[in-house]
C-alpha cells in the first residue's frame, strides 16, 4: 500500500508522462477524444524489473487513422507500449524512445530497440567478466552460448524455454516417415532399417543420400550373412522417407548391386555356371 504522500507523488508523474504523450499527438486526435492513460505496474516474472510504466492511448471510433501511419488510431483501436522504469525514474526521452516515429519527434523503431537489447546483453558479459585478457575466453565462450541459444529460440518458433531451463532437444518419431520439414533435419542421412519381422541387421550409413552411400550400403549387404534374404527384407530411407521397395529388384534379371546366386555374369565360377558352360560345349 502507498502513502497519501506516496500517491500524491505517483498522481503528479502520471500528469507528467500523460501530458508529455499528448504533446506529441495531432490536435485533431484529442479532440475527438482520444485518451492517455499510464499506470505503474509491478512484475513478478523471472527476468521481468519490479516496477515497470504501461501506456495506453484510446482512440475513438473513427473510419481514418487519427495518427497517419498508425492502424491502431482508426475504429477504435488502441496502441500500447512500456517503459522499464517505475514512473518516479520515467524521463522524456524514456517516452520518445517508447512510441514510433509517428508521434512527433517519437524514436521507437525496431533497430533502435536491437542495439537497446544488444547493449543489454553484452553490459551482462562485461559484468560478469572484465574486460582483461585473462578472462578473454571466458567472454568468447559465453558469447558463442548466447549466439547458439539465439538460434535454438528461432528454430523453436521464438519460444523460449522455461526460465533457467535448456531447450528441448527435439526427436524425429519413426511414425513420421515422410514429412518435408523433418526429413530435412537427418541432413539427408542414408539409413538401412530392417523389417519388423528381424531387428538384427539394422545398419545405418551416413552416405548424404549420395552414389557412394548407396554403393556402401550395397557392399554391406553383399557381405552379410543374411544374403539375399536381408536385402529382400531391408527398407532403404533417405531422412524418413522410405526410398524405393528394394524387394521388387530381386524380381529383375540384373539388379544394380545384387548378385545371382547362378549369374554367370556376376558369378562365372559358380560350380552351376562351370557344370552349364561345359553341357554347353
Amino acid at each position: 500500500m502507498f502513502s497519501a504522500n506516496e500517491n500524491l507523488l505517483l498522481r503528479q508523474h502520471k500528469r507528467r508522462i500523460v501530458e508529455k504523450v499528448e504533446s506529441m499527438m495531432p490536435e485533431d486526435a484529442l479532440d475527438m477524444g482520444t485518451s492517455v492513460m499510464v499506470m505503474q505496474v509491478s512484475c513478478t516474472a523471472p527476468g521481468c524489473v519490479p516496477l515497470e510504466t504501461a501506456i495506453i492511448i484510446v482512440f475513438p471510433n473513427a473510419s481514418t487513422e487519427l495518427v497517419p501511419q498508425l492502424p491502431e488510431s482508426q475504429n477504435g483501436g488502441s496502441y500500447k507500449t512500456k517503459i522499464l522504469k517505475p514512473m518516479a525514474d520515467v524521463t522524456d526521452d524514456d517516452i520518445l524512445d517508447a512510441l514510433p516515429p509517428v508521434f512527433e519527434g517519437g524514436r521507437r523503431t525496431m533497430a533502435r530497440l536491437c542495439r537497446a537489447a544488444r547493449d543489454v546483453m553484452l553490459a551482462q558479459i562485461t559484468q560478469l567478466f572484465e574486460e582483461e585478457d585473462d578472462s578473454k575466453k571466458d567472454r568468447l565462450e559465453m558469447a558463442a552460448y548466447l549466439q547458439q541459444c539465439l538460434q535454438r529460440y528461432i528454430d523453436n518458433d521464438c519460444i523460449a524455454p522455461e526460465f533457467g531451463e535448456a531447450f528441448e532437444e527435439k526427436t524425429i518419431a519413426e511414425g513420421d516417415a515422410g514429412k518435408g520439414d523433418e526429413s530435412k533435419a537427418n541432413g539427408g542421412n542414408f539409413v538401412i532399417r530392417r523389417s519388423a519381422e528381424d531387428d538384427t541387421f539394422t545398419p545405418a550409413l551416413n552416405g548424404g543420400g549420395s552414389a557412394e552411400g548407396a554403393s556402401s550400403s550395397s557392399a554391406f549387404l553383399r557381405n552379410s550373412s543374411s544374403g539375399a534374404d536381408a536385402f529382400a527384407n531391408t527398407q532403404f530411407v533417405v531422412g524418413n522417407a522410405v526410398a524405393t521397395e528394394p524387394s521388387s529388384l530381386l524380381e529383375r534379371a540384373y539388379a544394380p548391386g545384387v548378385h545371382q546366386a547362378a549369374c554367370p555374369c556376376c558369378n562365372p565360377d559358380d560350380p552351376d555356371v562351370v557344370a552349364s558352360n561345359m553341357m554347353n560345349f
